[in-house]
């Protein structure tokens, strides 16, 4: 704590705790122990176990910390009264008996924050053995959707009841652990944990098949040590999703064997080709490169830069001197996108298509009946002629993804592109400037040099993350 100095003093009564006498005396003592609950990052080699009890001081500071992380982080701190959050939960905190109740305490807390992205997590309560089965929702009930190996149980059988507590009552037990911003968030989260066990117990369960009840006892499995997962696009080209081994069998050439299982399935299913999609910049990157130059995948090429701003440093951009700088002249018209006509869009179908005039995913027809955002999707006119657009679409409500940024390859080199660009930005700063947590995300292609070199020089002092993404090909054939 040398040399800190808080940003704020505000004296608070504490009604019935000693509080600031036991932060001092805790700062006193300088202890060299870690809250178990927030370890210093990426720490190696990994701290020993800690003790099954914490001291009082040592669960209050836990408590501390955790508050002023989730008060700072927390999307809608000003919707909270953080003050009397603390004092709720440090009774609870003090009465803790061991660190299995410490964390389910935390669990709880967390949970009323109502956050996808608050989780509580610690090698002594993650538990990786799972049941045979997969569960989902059908018509408010809980059913089987999926069946490994050759369990006791059907698809679609009805699960009434999970070690003899009816379902409902085991949902409302985990809606207190289990910090989530809507009910699909919930549900989504519940079926993934109650599968979940310790290798080697079982779970009971009572469930309804063909009309009647019956028991059955289910054994919590280890997972397996490596997966790969593809998707067949169009008959012919496969993607690769995800391809994971985990800690305790990696080295052991287990993705390579994986991969060359793919490559073989995929042929035989009449693929020609096969493609991935990764994040350049983080740390598994290098050894996914291994993998593929492993299995003779060509050599993976940038693809897009995926750039995003949010909050205070959008507000640093809207005062840049590049979102105020760029002027059209004035044989160039901006226009609201929504206001574009039925001939006009018949026109830029009719553009070529051999070659291409522009990269799919600037496409102005979005797929899969997805709807542009109307506050600030955009259309450039040259002279009353279609000449470009900055076609937008919502992410979720204080975000909006910049994707579709296009004009014709005659005006690219004048920099045409770049005041329909800023005039979207203001057109949604305008809409939306008074929400704390406005934003927006910006993607790129890679091969679209003039817009990657605007980025780096003009953008990227003000994005809150950029990631760069590459791909590789394989030919099967």
């Amino acid at each position: 704590m040398t040399g800190f100095q808080p940003d704020l003093i505000r004296p608070m009564p504490i009604p019935f705790h000693d509080l600031p006498a036991l932060v001092e005396r805790v700062l006193e003592e300088k202890s060299k122990r870690t809250s178990p609950l927030f370890p210093p990052p990426m720490q190696f080699p990994e701290p020993e176990p800690v003790s099954e009890r914490l001291s009082r001081e040592d669960r209050l500071m836990g408590l501390f910390k955790a508050w002023v992380i989730l008060r700072h982080f927390s999307p809608f701190s000003n919707l909270t009264d953080w003050d009397a959050f603390l004092y709720e939960w440090i009774p609870k905190v003090e009465i803790a008996q061991d660190l299995k109740e410490y964390y389910q305490i935390f669990e709880k807390l967390t949970a009323q924050l109502h956050g996808i992205h608050v989780q509580v997590r610690h090698r002594m309560s993650d538990k990786t053995a799972v049941l045979p089965i997969r569960l989902k929702y059908a018509e408010g009930r809980m059913v089987v959707g999926g069946i490994k190996g050759e369990p006791e149980i059907l698809l679609g059988d009805e699960i009434v009841s999970i070690n003899e507590a009816p379902f409902g009552l085991v949902e409302k037990q985990w809606r207190k652990r289990i910090s989530a911003s809507s009910d699909q968030a919930f549900r989504r989260d519940f079926l993934r944990q109650v599968v979940i066990g310790e290798k080697g117990e079982h779970l009971k369960l009572s469930v309804r098949s063909s009309g009647r009840i019956r028991e059955i006892r289910l054994p919590f499995l280890e997972p397996p040590s490596g997966l790969i997962l593809a998707d067949i696009m169009d008959g012919q080209t496969a993607e690769v999703l995800s391809v994971f081994v985990g800690k305790a069998f990696m080295n052991q050439g287990i993705s390579k064997a994986l991969m060359a299982r793919l490559e073989e399935e995929l042929t035989r299913r009449g693929c020609t080709g096969v493609f991935g999609i990764y994040t350049a910049n983080k740390p598994f990157a290098s050894g996914l490169e291994r993998l593929l130059e492993k299995c003779e995948w060509n050599q993976p090429k940038p693809r897009q830069l995926v750039c995003t701003s949010k909050g205070e440093d959008v507000e640093r951009m809207m005062k840049s001197d590049w979102m105020n700088h760029y002027r059209l002249p004035k044989s160039f018209d901006i226009f609201p996108w929504a206001d574009i006509i039925t001939e006009e869009l018949e026109k830029i179908r009719g553009w070529p298509d051999d070659p291409p005039y522009y990269h799919d995913g600037l496409s102005p027809f979005l797929k899969d009946g997805a709807d542009f955002e109307p506050v600030n999707s955009l259309g450039l006119s040259y002279r009353g002629e279609i000449a470009g657009r900055m076609i937008t679409t919502r992410v979720v409500r204080d975000t909006v993804r910049y994707e579709r940024l296009f004009v014709k390859k005659e005006f690219q080199r004048m920099g045409r592109a770049i005041p329909l660009l800023t005039e979207s930005i203001r057109r949604q700063y305008a809409h939306e400037g008074h929400i704390p947590t406005k934003g927006g995300i910006w993607i790129i292609q890679a091969d679209s040099m003039p817009m990657v070199q605007f980025i780096r020089k003009r953008m990227e002092p003000y994005l809150t993350s950029l990631i760069e993404t590459k791909q590789s090909f394989k030919s099967l054939q």
